[in-house]
C-alpha cells in the first residue's frame, strides 16, 4: 500500500501523545483507466492499482504462454488456435481482474473513511 512513516499519534484512552507507524491513506483508482492501462498490456492495470503481484502473473501467463507455443508446439498452424483462446482469455480475464480489483480498492478506501468518521463523533469517556 504505502511506505509506512512515523506520526504523532494521540492516544484517546490516557491523553498522551505516542509514536505511531502511520501509512499515508491509499488514494482511489479509477476502475476505467486499469482497465484501459491492462487493454494495452496485459498486467499493467493491476501495477496502476498498486497489485503488483497479479499484474506480474498476468505477465508471466501470456508470457508462458507464448514460451508453450513457440517452443512445445514448435509453431505448428494446428497450435495457432490454441494460443490465440489462450492469450484472449488471459488478456479479457486480466481487463476485467483490473477493473474488479480497482473497484474493491474503491470500496475498501471508502468504508475506511467512513469508520474513522464514526469513530471521530464517538465520545470518549472521561474519568470523574
Amino acid at each position: 500500500m504505502g511506505r509506512s512513516v512515523l506520526g504523532e499519534y494521540k492516544d484517546r484512552h490516557n491523553e498522551r501523545t505516542t509514536w505511531k507507524s502511520v501509512r499515508p491513506r491509499p488514494r482511489e483508482k479509477d476502475p476505467g483507466l486499469a482497465l484501459t492501462f491492462a487493454f494495452l498490456v496485459t498486467g499493467l492495470g493491476h501495477f496502476y492499482i498498486q497489485k503488483i503481484r497479479r499484474g506480474i502473473l498476468f505477465m508471466a501467463g501470456q508470457a508462458a504462454n507464448v514460451i508453450i507455443i513457440l517452443v512445445v508446439m514448435e509453431g505448428s498452424r494446428a497450435a495457432l488456435p490454441i494460443f490465440l483462446l489462450t492469450a484472449a482469455g488471459i488478456w479479457i480475464a486480466g481487463m476485467w481482474d483490473a477493473y474488479e480489483q480497482a473497484h474493491s480498492l474503491n470500496a475498501r478506501i471508502a468504508l475506511t473513511a467512513q469508520a474513522k468518521e464514526r469513530a471521530a463523533k464517538e465520545v470518549v469517556p472521561t474519568d470523574s
